[in-house]
């Protein structure tokens, strides 16, 4: 998902259709994955 959005700039519904997601559990795993990575980022 944050490789469609941010590296190949697709748009939410493009990526939904993609993965065949609802938008909104594409949304729900989105926000997951960034609280991911901060929590590993974070010195």
């Amino acid at each position: 998902i944050l490789t469609e959005r941010y590296i190949n700039n697709l748009k939410w519904a493009d990526i939904a259709d993609k993965l065949f997601y609802p938008r909104q559990t594409l949304l729900r795993h989105h926000n997951k994955a960034l609280e991911q990575l901060t929590r590993h980022n974070q010195f």
